[in-house]
């Protein structure tokens, strides 16, 4: 006969022995009675058979720690219709800005100032060495003439613009 809880093997045990009286006058037979009962609470109190219940039995046996990844994400799906790089990320291309005129100091190059003026809309960029248009980077302004650098997705250009004289095409 196989027993089914810890409290019932004592009980078994102490049955066989004769159920002798210990110190206090007691029987064993009593003092399993006093452990059997929070044994039967949590018998009560076990999940139904119903519900699973996952048990990784490697683990249990100690072979391998137990170990779980977890992985969560806080923000929105992106829409996968939507550009990767947008208009006011990319700004102009190198063949879509002008420059209109340089104001070049000689005691303080890096106060110098270049303006260009891109094709089609007509905006306008006022900029100093290290400044950016989207995409586009001032390199260097020098008297009459600006160097803008582009890094075209791990390519860099690098462009020189000059100002046009008067009556030259």
């Amino acid at each position: 006969m196989a027993c089914k809880t810890p409290a019932m093997a004592l009980l078994l045990l102490a049955a066989a022995c004769g159920g002798a009286a210990t110190d206090d006058g007691t029987t064993a037979l009593d003092a399993i009675d006093e452990t059997a009962a929070p044994a039967a609470q949590a018998e009560a109190v076990a999940p139904p058979a119903s519900q699973a219940v996952v048990f990784d039995t490697a683990a249990a046996r100690g072979e391998r720690p137990l170990l779980r990844e977890v992985y969560s994400w806080n923000g929105t799906a992106r829409d996968p219709f939507r550009a990767l790089v947008t208009l006011q990320q990319s700004g102009p291309e190198l063949a879509d800005v002008v420059l209109t005129s340089v104001i070049y100091q000689p005691s303080d190059p890096s106060r110098s100032i270049a303006v260009f003026r891109e094709n089609g809309n007509n905006d306008r960029h006022t900029v100093r060495q290290g400044d950016r248009i989207g995409r586009l980077y001032v390199a260097s302004i020098e008297p009459g003439m600006a160097t803008l650098t582009m890094n075209d997705f791990g390519t860099v250009r690098r462009q020189t613009y000059q100002l046009r004289r008067p009556g030259t095409p």
